[in-house]
């Protein structure tokens, strides 16, 4: 999916989610759904030949958030207004909390940053890996502490997702220190709720210098961090950059 706004219609595919043993539901069509697996033997697969009906997924609850289980550049956080199941290539986020206002916390650049500390880079070509308890453990502002414009998320969720490079303004040509973030209008929006939020808001026109600071900051470790990440080292020790260097070190 190229949009953070899951929309069930632009799905092809549907999950067959049954409970029921097949006597209980003969002279349905999820009944002859079911002979038919079994007439191309589905039900033999390792997957599903021991479980006590091979169909069923067992008792879930789709969740209205996923992310990325594997992630490149950032973990995307998809949301959307009907719980969806995913595969264990996703992981799930369950909340009391209104998912708009969630969704809005994690898919901002800072919380990308933190992710980015917490996250494992050991698979090949710098991809990075982070379980569902490292996830469960990542700290997000307390979302009654803040007020959501919902057509933020809106706007930033219906376009596609961009590369990082793109999403906050810098050229990929040159080191990040040399340059001046410009994030896209929607990507400021949004980053712009945790960041006053956070004490990061400007009280004077044109903004402090030290807030300003605190923005740009983030925004450039925001960058570096996968970016020197996703460098490759092929077989013989001949490094690959995928992103051009750094000016200084980025701790």
């Amino acid at each position: 999916c190229n949009q953070l706004h899951l929309n069930p219609q632009n799905f092809s595919l549907k999950l067959f989610f049954c409970n029921q043993p097949k006597d209980k539901i003969k002279k349905t069509n999820a009944y002859n759904y079911i002979l038919f697996g079994e007439k191309n033997r589905y039900n033999s697969g390792p997957s599903c030949s021991n479980r006590e009906l091979w169909y069923s997924l067992g008792n879930r609850t789709g969740s209205k958030i996923n992310c990325n289980y594997l992630v490149n550049e950032i973990m995307r956080f998809y949301w959307s207004d009907e719980p969806f199941f995913v595969s264990d290539n996703f992981q799930e986020i369950h909340t009391l909390s209104d998912h708009h206002t969630i969704a809005s916390i994690l898919n901002t650049t800072l919380f990308s940053f933190m992710v980015n500390l917490s996250g494992r880079a050991n698979f090949g070509g710098g991809l990075m890996k982070i379980q569902t308890y490292e996830v469960s453990k990542l700290l997000l502002i307390e979302p009654n502490s803040i007020n959501v414009d919902d057509q933020i998320l809106f706007d930033i969720s219906k376009r596609p997702i961009k590369s990082i490079y793109e999403e906050l303004g810098f050229d990929k040509t040159k080191p990040i220190r040399t340059q001046k973030p410009n994030p896209l209008p929607d990507r400021k929006a949004l980053d712009d709720i945790i960041f006053d939020a956070l004490g990061f808001q400007p009280k004077a026109d044109p903004p402090l210098a030290e807030t300003q600071e605190k923005r740009e900051e983030v925004y450039a470790k925001g960058t570096a961090l996968p970016l020197r990440r996703l460098r490759v080292y092929l077989p013989k020790g001949r490094l690959v950059q995928t992103c051009p260097p750094l000016a200084e070190q980025t701790e």
